[in-house]
């Protein structure tokens, strides 16, 4: 994906979906109530997720993540969605990451899988034990 792809994925996203794939702080009230609210904000100065400090001049990067084998080993903070069952039908997973501009070092602030949904890009976000499908506002 190009820069011209990257600014393609600028706007906000709501939360459609949410799917519970691990334990956390976060109980099921909490994650159901965020239907429909904008939870990620990407523009080209500023990036805000959910009540998170946003960050300034974000740099954006997409990278593709081979599918692994089944009974490969998956470091606990390089685990996808696909790892948890989700999206297990992709050849390869787009991987939308997001760097505060200040940082020097390499781990990203947020990642974003991109997964084309009936033609449309969905980001889906990992948190706290939810992955949180969204879907761009229009």
């Amino acid at each position: 994906m190009n820069k011209k792809d990257v600014a393609s994925l600028m706007g906000k996203y709501k939360i459609i979906a949410t799917e519970k794939y691990g334990g956390g702080l976060t109980s099921q009230d909490q994650a159901v109530q965020q239907f429909g609210q904008v939870m990620v904000t990407l523009a080209s100065n500023r990036v805000s997720v959910g009540g998170n400090k946003p960050i300034a001049d974000p740099n954006y990067r997409v990278t593709c993540q081979p599918v692994l084998e089944e009974g490969e080993v998956v470091p606990r903070g390089q685990r996808l969605s696909n790892f948890y069952g989700f999206g297990t039908d992709r050849k390869v997973i787009a991987v939308l990451q997001v760097q505060d501009s200040s940082d020097e070092g390499s781990t990203p602030y947020y990642e974003f899988e991109l997964v084309t949904v009936n033609g449309e890009y969905e980001m889906w976000y990992m948190s706290d034990g939810w992955l949180y499908k969204m879907g761009r506002v229009r």
